[in-house]
């Protein structure tokens, strides 16, 4: 999966949520006081001042109380606010009461929301920041997820947005889903999109989205050769807890430790060959040509392009360039395998690839670090 998150960066607006009050206190009649309108303007910049815009009927306008309320603690009662430090993330309560020259009042209050940025995410062409209020802002190649103008009105309550090569997946609260981007490659997913409800996760490769639902089962959508249809393999789709991905193939982990594959045979999309060895598998591992399965024994099994080495036992950890892999053993030795151009053969280093603690890839070459704090590349 490709999705790619940073958080919390210093982007920020602000929304005024309508005003909420109690209504007026007196006498009845025509000449009890009113506040029908509440606002507050500026903008919220510390050391900026916020004010407080009352229209009120019958209302003494040297009369009007305020309270500036943050965490429910009043930190000011005049007609402006001062912005502070202590201000930013948090929303501000105003309340006023207005009184009349019959000393009738009437009291309203309202909120300024202060919204930040989330959590951005992005593909290769494009990026999609999520704000707090749920709400989703874009840019970049508008043919690749850039522009999300065609779904904007749908991007509404969304808790976390998940990316392949060029198209956006969105997740909402409610569990569906709404998509931007490449057609081809999971930008659309009207075929499917009754289908892409109770979502709970979605996981991508560089063409298609697969997205896991409460229930178990899986949806599938992007170019159909690459993992967008698994209509072949539908059946066997219950009961699945993770779903792995190679460049241009998904794997799916069942409850029973069992497990699924589909997508370009070439990128592991077929596991027939190593089928009757893909039982109790605890987690799957991949580069961008093939896939490597750890089972309960702490036995691997392999499977797709540059990635044959089913001889394997007593693995703790693997890691993966973009077509090679490296196996951490139980006892702190490394087997590497794969596209030797990529890190798959350590034959030059093997001597000192003992006591391994951690293995640390880039696309094209590892790094291991012993239990000396030593590190062989």
């Amino acid at each position: 999966m490709k999705t790619k998150r940073f958080s919390k960066i210093l982007i920020s607006a602000s929304l005024m949520l309508p005003l909420i009050g109690c209504g007026g206190s007196g006498d009845s009649g025509d000449s009890t006081p009113e506040i029908t309108a509440l606002d507050i303007e500026g903008s919220p910049t510390i050391g900026e001042a916020l004010t407080a815009v009352v229209t009120c009927i019958t209302c003494d306008a040297d009369k009007y109380q305020y309270k500036w309320l943050r965490n429910n603690k009043i930190v000011g009662t005049e007609k402006t606010y001062d912005y502070q430090a202590d201000d930013a993330g948090l929303d501000l309560r105003l309340e006023v009461t207005g009184e009349d020259a019959s000393q009738q009042t009437s009291s309203e209050h309202s909120t300024y929301k202060h919204i930040v940025v989330d959590a951005i995410y992005s593909n290769d062409y494009a990026f999609a920041a999520v704000k707090t209020d749920g709400s989703v802002v874009t840019w970049g190649n508008t043919k690749y997820g850039g522009d999300s103008n065609n779904v904007q009105e749908q991007l509404t309550g969304i808790k976390a947005i998940y990316s392949n090569g060029s198209a956006f997946a969105a997740v909402k609260t409610d569990g569906r889903v709404v998509t931007w981007g490449d057609n081809t490659n999971g930008g659309d997913s009207n075929n499917v999109q009754d289908q892409l409800t109770g979502i709970t996760a979605i996981y991508s490769n560089t063409h298609a989205f697969a997205a896991l639902k409460n229930d178990g089962s899986v949806v599938t959508w992007g170019h159909k050769d690459y993992g967008g249809n698994s209509a072949d393999q539908q059946s066997k789709l219950t009961g699945v807890k993770a779903i792995y991905s190679s460049g241009s193939a998904f794997a799916a982990v069942k409850t029973d430790g069992r497990v699924v594959t589909w997508g370009d045979d070439n990128y592991g999309g077929n596991s027939y060959d190593v089928q009757e060895y893909l039982k109790d598998v605890t987690a799957i591992y991949s580069d961008d040509y093939a896939f490597a399965a750890v089972k309960t024994d702490s036995s691997v099994v392999t499977w797709g392009n540059w990635g044959d080495n089913n001889d394997l036992k007593k693995v703790k950890a693997i890691y993966s360039t973009d077509s090679a892999f490296a196996a951490v053993k139980t006892d702190g030795s490394v087997v590497t395998w794969g596209n030797t151009k990529y890190g798959g053969n350590s034959d030059d280093v093997q001597e000192y690839l003992k006591n391994v603690t951690v293995v640390y890839s880039n696309s094209a070459a590892f790094a291991a670090i012993t239990n000396n704090g030593s590190v062989v590349t």
